[in-house]
């Protein structure tokens, strides 16, 4: 988690750097000095492998992949590496939610079916209580899916919905 939160530092004091630069992308040093910092984290942290991109105005300005997939093998990381993430998804959801809600889009108070199309819970009374701000504090009384989804993944994510218990 610490290597997850130290790469979005860099890339965020990076992508800052690019902000003050008035729309113009870092230069060719600036990238090698973001790869640099990536490998000294990854031996600071023993990662065996890390994907990285850096998104600007909807647009993927870079992306990399560092170190393997699978040691055994020596197998190379890529850019489509899939990576198993667990908990940190919980603080980076969190922080976007944030930003939504900073900047309006959305609100913690409203009722999710609000923003999720095709969500139908059980009761108005389910409906009205189950807000954004109880789905990020795990206060939501959802059925809990540990682990069901690393086991038996669903094709696409709206078909999880029955498996709530809502």
């Amino acid at each position: 988690m610490l290597l997850a939160i130290a790469l979005c530092l860099i890339v965020s004091s990076n992508a800052s750097r690019a902000q003050d630069q008035a729309d113009q992308l870092l230069s060719e040093k600036d990238w090698a000095d973001i790869d640099q910092e990536l490998e000294q984290l990854m031996v600071l942290y023993a990662a065996p492998s890390l994907s990285v991109a850096v998104v600007r105005d909807g647009e993927i300005v870079y992306a990399k992949a560092f170190g393997f997939s699978n040691l055994s093998s020596q197998t190379p990381a890529t850019q489509s590496a899939q990576y198993a993430i667990g908990s940190i998804a919980k603080t980076l959801s969190i922080g976007v939610v944030g930003a939504l809600e900073d900047e309006g889009l959305l609100s913690l108070s409203t009722p999710v079916s609000e923003y999720l199309e095709g969500i139908e819970l059980t009761s108005i009374d389910a409906e009205e209580n189950l807000t954004v701000a109880r789905l990020l504090s795990q206060t939501s009384g959802l059925a809990d899916l540990s682990g069901s989804l690393a086991f038996f993944p669903v094709p696409d994510q709206i078909d999880i919905l029955p498996r709530l218990g809502h």
